[in-house]
């Protein structure tokens, strides 16, 4: 993604990008996920919140905290690190980022 360091909303169901890594402890994300999360093979520091269900495939790793205000289930293999200081850092985000191929401005 090439993202640290930024807040992201994602409108939709959504899978996050496989096989990378996304932030990291001194520079993590927060993502929103107004939607449904499929998980995927991904590495995120810093704070995932889901709106929806959390269907977990694949084995993501969160580093830091993840919420999801509804169902969690799946096949995958969910670690969950809780890491105060990947917290730490992500309270003080301000700045909104854009997750290319996610925008659209047509109905």
């Amino acid at each position: 993604m090439g993202k640290s360091d930024e807040s992201i909303v994602i409108t939709g169901d959504t899978d996050l990008p496989p096989n990378v890594t996304i932030g990291s402890r001194d520079h993590p994300m927060v993502i929103i996920i107004d939607g449904n999360w499929g998980g995927g093979n991904v590495t995120m520091h810093g704070i995932l919140y889901v709106r929806g269900n959390a269907n977990v495939a694949g084995n993501p790793k969160i580093i830091g905290a993840l919420s999801v205000a509804g169902t969690m289930s799946g096949t995958g293999s969910l670690d969950v690190i809780f890491d105060p200081f990947a917290l730490e850092n992500a309270s003080g985000l301000s700045k909104a980022g854009v997750i290319s191929g996610t925008w659209r401005d047509w109905l």
